[in-house]
């Protein structure tokens, strides 16, 4: 039974969408945003996650690239890149022995426990296992050094080979035809996470660049989604389609591999191309954002993400638009909102029709949100009731008001 939304929403729960590629608007859209990133205008002109890590780390090319080992544990899920990265510094800066993995098969379960609480607490359990496991086999198979990895690999095939996790039974043993058990891979990490970190050694020139496939994570696939590069042919009539990752990725991966390829563009400034605009613009837009904490039957408060629903009177959700959708290199192809809270909470992309702000309100003045109603203090005129007064703060009233 598929949950209630917003009627412009596009999800579903029981049937498969059908998505094809475009591969017109695949040429014009990814040429757009590669000249926009190399003019260096906004968003471009801000920080990638790993442009805050500082030269001490970067100084030691072996440190660094353990230190970009250990941040793809924190690539995943809810948490923001930047802040993971962030609050990762920190640590090292505090303990850096928690980024030797020479060091780490020899520390307490707790301690690891404790400085990963500590310092980002996000799934800290989890990712002490996978922080621990994987430095007994970085150690193990790979001297403890990440670049090793990749010596020697001249396609993704044997990138996922040496990376993605097998779980220890025959059957995925003879899948990916196991023969060596430095081949076993790392805990946690699947296709995304062993693209992530090749994408991370490259683009700091740890290792040399080859046609690794790109890390389609949600970003990237939300930037096709919205323009259509990936188009969702049978989901507009039907009304709820299935729209989960695992659909989705594979048909990612093959726009930006042919694009990377037919126009001899690194797969590395592709991906932070789209990458951009999504956690830059997309975030912020006000069509993107959901309710994720609502008050259900008997009053208690459920996670179940809804389409805010956008108000162009609130001159909050003018200035968003005008910062995020109004500031995109490529807003004129933009036809969707693609939520995050939907994907994060319950793993399915969900979309609805691109809401535009007005002509007459990109550039009109705004004056500030104030609250609804002000009360004032009770008085003997008004029989001691607070006085209420219109709302104040919006560009216009709506009818009735």
């Amino acid at each position: 039974m598929s949950r209630q939304y917003w009627p412009q929403v596009l999800i579903g729960y029981e049937e498969r969408a059908m998505i094809r590629i475009d591969w017109q608007k695949a040429e014009s859209i990814c040429g757009q945003l590669l000249a926009a990133n190399k003019a260096q205008v906004f968003p471009y002109d801000t920080q990638l996650p790993q442009d805050f890590i500082p030269p001490e780390i970067k100084a030691d090319p072996l440190v660094h690239a353990r230190f970009l080992f250990y941040t793809c544990h924190y690539m995943r899920g809810t948490i923001r890149s930047d802040y993971a990265v962030k609050r990762l510094v920190e640590l090292w800066r505090a303990e850096p022995r928690f980024f030797d993995p020479h060091e780490v098969v020899h520390m307490h379960h707790l301690e690891v426990y404790a400085a990963l609480k500590e310092f980002l607490f996000y799934q800290a359990s989890t990712i002490t296992d996978y922080w621990i496991e994987n430095s007994r086999r970085l150690t193990r198979h790979w001297s403890g050094d990440p670049r090793t990895i990749f010596k020697g690999i001249a396609e993704p095939d044997e990138m996922y080979r040496r990376i993605v996790n097998k779980p220890l039974n025959k059957g995925v043993w003879r899948k990916y035809k196991i023969e060596k058990p430095h081949e076993e891979g790392f805990l946690g990490f699947q296709e995304k996470m062993a693209s992530m970190l090749a994408y991370f050694l490259m683009e700091a020139g740890l290792i040399e660049e080859f046609r690794a496939s790109p890390a389609v994570d949600f970003h990237l696939i939300r930037v096709l989604l919205a323009t259509e590069i990936l188009v969702v042919e049978n989901g507009h009539a039907a009304g709820e389609k299935l729209l989960r990752y695992e659909h989705i990725s594979p048909l990612g991966v093959q726009v930006l591999e042919r694009y990377s390829r037919e126009h001899d563009v690194s797969l590395v400034e592709l991906g932070d191309a789209l990458w951009m605009v999504s956690t830059a613009l997309c975030r912020r837009a006000p069509g993107n954002t959901t309710v994720d904490r609502h008050k259900g039957r008997g009053g208690k408060t459920t996670k179940n993400p809804r389409p805010l629903k956008v108000d162009w009177r609130k001159a909050g959700h003018v200035e968003r638009y005008r910062g995020s959708c109004g500031s995109c290199p490529v807003l004129e192809a933009c036809r969707w909102h693609v939520f995050s809270g939907t994907y994060y909470e319950e793993g399915e992309f969900s979309m609805r029709s691109h809401i535009r702000l007005p002509d007459f309100l990109r550039t009109q003045p705004l004056l500030p949100d104030l609250p609804r109603y002000a009360p004032r203090r009770k008085g003997k005129k008004n029989g001691g009731k607070p006085v209420r007064l219109p709302r104040q703060g919006v560009l216009f009233e709506s009818p009735g008001e």
